[in-house]
Order: structure tokens, then C-alpha cells, then sequence
């Protein structure tokens, strides 16, 4: 095997691994609303759950990414791990229909479905013909980079540490631990499938004895993302991805042990077809629905058994996280930007929290610290601010473009209103009152008249807004702009009467200001939610 033949198995790999990613891409972002409809339809029957998640890996085409996305619902506390059980079962089989793409032989018309897929992507100005485009180009690039592998590979027939190497693979052990990292490394069953499938093609592997316990340990070798991607989040997330771990695990234990006892199970794959590529697609098939109905009934000894290696400790998880944005679900924008929404009513909630806790004058004396929610805010608005930027808007139906809109410009304008809290916090905790006992009482009088007047106006107006915010109803209410009005005028007003009844101080002014800033910052996102589109 000569260095080019290395390089056209590593162009290969990278075509097929790129296919494959621009394929499932394509085919998420046809479905990503329906998947959301989907989810929203879950009940607790774990078989539901199951074909639910068969459904979404043979849509997006990855059970490793179905799994992760599930362990990001959980972290978000939007799914329970009972639910989560019959997804991460199913996902597995779904990976059997790519599978069988793999034995068609449709090779000489590659090059035009990657033309075609191409003029699509590039040319097509409607949303749908592009995606379709990117599934169609990355269809084609996933055969053209199989093609390459299995031509760069046919030297290897003749190699006698191949031959070695394929003879040990007979042995369980050696088979599934190939496999296994095989897997772990290129972090794709499916991908696996298809490199020994080339491998067949270019006669290295020549009896499915060779590549049986391969394919098992393919299987245990995805544990090792949805592993990676538990280590950020709660208890319930790690438990999960720990049930994903036992089931493949137990699965391959179980085939590995019906493969060396004098069943006859690869003899009766065998029996199928004659043809190895063939014989291996259906022994992954029946490995992995096989493996869904025996174990599926015993989800609850897996739960178990996932909830002992994953203690009952307190969950370590730290203060700032993001609860409902998940990056591992990025491959469904439809998706992202409703959690991007839910985050910013989160944050909505903690601004409210922080108003009533920044203007009661007692509280803001007595307290050492400014406003509880002042860091995670913070931390909040910057991460969604964040998610915003990476979101890619042109991808987005039209209605979800509009919504990424609005978020950019209402988690700013929550930004601003904490700002103005903490700003009439710090003003009242040093409030630098007279020394004479008479003025004192006559300014701290004055000041609780002032906020006693105007701030459960605007609590009414925080309150008001995020109630209009939470049910969605943008443009079915035509009272709320023009009773947020009415309210910001009889702040203003308020804060123009008042200043004669306070002290010309700076802390005065600043107050007013403040609180002035508050009812517009409020009345602007309103405006921005009730725009006609």
C-alpha cells in the first residue's frame, strides 16, 4: 500500500464523514419543526418512546446525536429519564435503514445526484430546495468517499497483517474491542458500518466470522459521545447516558455469547444471502431490533442498574447554567430558538425577582448583597446573546427568523432594566442623608412616597409584559401597547411631579432616571413584541 493509496483512504473518510454530516444537516432541517411536534406528542409508553426514537435517527440519521439530543432535553428538565429510556433504545435500531443504503449499488449515477445537489444548494433561493439540495449533495459525496475508500483499500487484500489481523478478529475479544475503537474514534457507528462495508467490497474481509463481533463492538463504541457529552449535565443526564451505556453493552454481551455457543446464528444470517455486504447488513439489523425487544421489557432493571453506577449524591452541577439551551441541539434550529425563547422567560422571571429586591428600600439597607440574581443574569444574557450569534437565521423558517429577531433586542433590553436596579440599589444602600434628625426624616419620607407611588406601576407593567411574553400571543391582543403606554405616561409624570418633593441631590435625580429608564426599557419590549410583521 503506497502513501497515495493512504491519502485516498483518508480523502475518502473525509468525504463519506462529510456526506453523511451534510445529509443529516440537510435532512434535520426539513424536519427540525416536525421533530419538535413530535417530542411534544411523547408519553411515558416506553414502546412509543421507542418508535419515537427509531423515528428520529432514521430522520437524522445518527442515533449518537438522537441520544445526545434526548440527554439535552434532560438536562433541561423537559423530559424524565423513564421517557428518555425508550428513545435511547430506539435510536438504535434506527440506524439499521442507513445501513441498507449502503448495498445499493447505484455508483455510476453519484457524480449527477452531486451535480444536481449542488445546483440546489447553491442556486435554489427557496429554504426547502436547498436543504433538499444538501441531502442530495451529501448522499452523493457519502458514495463517492465509500467508493474511494473501497479503491484505496484493495491492496490491502493482498497484505499479510490484514490477513492476521482479520483472523483475530474471530476471537469475541479482539472483535469488540476493533470495533469498539474504531467507533471511538471517528464517533460514528453508522460511519463504521460503512468502512467495513468498503472492506468487503475491496475483499479484505471475505466471511462474516471476520467482522460479526466488529460490528457488536461498533455499537458499545458510541457510549463514548453520549459519555463525553453527559460529563456538563445533572445527575438525570449522566444516568441516562449510563442507561445507554448498559444497554449496548448488555446487547453485544448477549450476541457475543449467542454467536460462540452452537446456536448457529451467523450460519443463519448466512443462509440469508450469499452475498458478505448483504450478510452483514442484516446481521446489523437483527442485532440491533433483536436487541430492542429483549431488553426494552427490562428497562426498568437497566434504570436501576444506571441509577446505582450514577450515586444519589447531590447533584454538583454549578449555579450558572443554562437550563432549557442546549449547543448539542443545534442540528434543529426550529428547536434551539424555541429554548432560546424559554431562556429568556427564565430570564425575564430572575429580573423581576431582582426589581422587587433592588427598590424596597428596607431590604436594600439591611442586605450586604446588591441583588441575588445579579451574576446568573448576567451569565444568562451573555450566553443567549451568544447562542443568537452562532444561530444560523438562514436556515430558519420565516416565523423563527422573526422570533430570533425579538430575542436579540428583548434580552438587551433586561440587561438595561438590571442595569437600572442595581444602579437604584447602590443609590438607596448609601443613601447620604441629612445629619439633622429632622431633615432625615423629612428625605427618608419623601423617598419612600416616591417609590411607594411609581414602583408597583412598574411591577404592574413587568408583570403585564412577561404574562404577554409566556403565552406568545404577539399579535392577537391589541390592548397591551396601549395600556403599557398609559402606564409609562403616568410614570413620567410621577417622576416630574416628585422631583420637587425630593432633595435637588444627585441620589435624587438618579433614582428618578432610573426608574424612568425602567417603564421605557419596558414599553420597548412590548413594541418589539407586538410589531406587525
Amino acid at each position: 500500500m503506497t502513501i497515495y493509496d493512504i491519502f485516498f483512504l483518508l480523502g475518502g473518510l473525509g468525504l463519506f464523514l462529510y456526506g453523511m454530516s451534510l445529509m443529516s444537516d440537510g435532512l434535520s432541517l426539513i424536519a427540525g419543526s416536525q421533530l419538535k411536534k413530535i417530542l411534544q406528542r411523547l408519553t411515558r409508553n416506553k414502546w412509543f418512546g421507542a418508535l419515537l426514537g427509531f423515528i428520529i435517527t432514521a430522520i437524522i440519521q445518527s442515533s449518537t446525536a438522537t441520544t445526545v439530543m434526548v440527554l439535552g432535553f434532560i438536562d433541561s428538565s423537559l423530559m424524565n429519564l423513564s421517557q428518555a429510556t425508550g428513545i435511547i433504545m430506539g435510536a438504535n435500531a434506527g440506524t439499521t435503514l442507513t445501513g441498507i443504503l449502503f448495498t445499493f449499488n447505484i455508483q455510476d449515477i453519484v457524480p449527477f445526484v452531486i451535480f444536481i445537489g449542488t445546483i440546489a444548494t447553491l442556486f435554489m433561493k427557496r429554504k426547502a430546495f436547498n436543504h433538499m439540495g444538501m441531502i442530495l449533495l451529501g448522499f452523493g459525496l457519502l458514495f463517492l468517499g465509500l467508493n474511494l475508500m473501497s479503491v484505496s483499500m484493495v491492496p490491502l487484500r493482498e497484505a499479510p497483517l490484514m490477513a492476521e489481523l482479520f483472523t483475530h478478529t474471530q476471537m469475541p475479544l479482539v472483535g469488540l474491542l476493533v470495533g469498539f475503537a474504531v467507533t471511538a474514534l471517528i464517533q460514528s457507528s453508522t460511519a463504521s458500518v460503512g468502512i467495513l462495508l468498503t472492506m468487503v467490497t475491496a475483499g479484505i474481509v471475505v466471511d462474516l466470522h471476520q467482522a460479526i463481533f466488529i460490528l457488536y463492538g461498533f455499537n458499545v463504541g458510541t457510549v463514548v459521545t453520549t459519555l463525553l457529552a453527559s460529563l456538563r449535565g445533572n445527575k438525570t443526564a449522566k444516568r441516562a447516558a449510563m442507561v445507554h451505556v448498559w444497554f449496548n453493552i448488555i446487547g453485544a454481551l448477549i450476541f457475543t455469547v449467542l454467536t460462540v455457543l452452537p446456536f448457529g446464528f451467523v450460519s443463519l444470517i448466512q443462509n440469508t444471502s450469499e452475498n458478505i455486504a448483504l450478510q452483514l447488513v442484516y446481521a446489523h439489523i437483527v442485532f440491533n431490533v433483536a436487541t430492542l425487544f429483549i431488553l426494552l421489557p427490562l428497562s426498568r432493571f437497566i434504570i436501576a442498574l444506571a441509577e446505582k453506577s450514577i450515586k444519589n449524591t447531590p447533584d454538583g452541577t454549578a449555579q450558572l447554567k443554562l437550563k432549557f439551551i442546549d449547543r448539542r441541539l443545534l442540528h434543529t434550529p426550529e428547536i434551539e430558538v424555541e429554548h432560546i425563547l424559554k431562556e429568556i422567560q427564565r430570564t425575564f422571571e430572575l429580573v423581576q425577582e431582582d426589581f422587587v429586591e433592588g427598590t424596597n428600600v428596607q431590604s436594600v439597607k439591611k442586605d450586604n448583597i446588591i441583588l441575588t440574581n445579579e451574576t446568573l443574569i448576567n451569565y444568562l444574557v451573555r450566553e443567549i446573546n451568544r447562542t443568537l450569534v452562532n444561530l444560523n437565521t438562514v436556515d430558519l423558517k420565516d416565523s423563527y427568523a422573526i422570533s430570533v429577531g425579538r430575542a436579540y433586542k428583548i434580552i438587551n433590553y433586561l440587561a438595561q432594566i438590571e442595569a437600572c436596579t442595581k444602579d437604584i440599589a447602590l443609590t438607596l444602600k448609601d443613601y447620604d442623608y441629612s445629619e439633622e434628625e429632622v431633615d432625615k426624616e423629612k428625605n427618608e419620607l419623601a423617598i419612600k412616597l416616591v417609590m411607594e407611588a411609581i414602583v408597583p406601576l412598574i411591577e404592574r407593567m413587568l408583570n403585564r409584559v412577561f404574562m404577554f411574553f409566556k403565552d406568545k400571543k404577539y399579535q392577537e391582543e391589541e390592548t397591551i401597547l396601549y395600556e403599557i403606554e398609559k402606564l409609562e405616561r403616568e410614570i413620567f409624570n410621577l417622576t416630574q411631579v416628585n422631583r420637587d418633593l425630593l432633595r435637588a441631590d444627585f441620589e435624587d435625580i438618579r433614582i428618578l432616571n432610573n426608574l424612568r429608564k425602567v417603564s421605557t426599557d419596558i414599553l420597548h419590549i412590548v413594541e418589539v413584541l407586538d410589531y406587525k410583521v
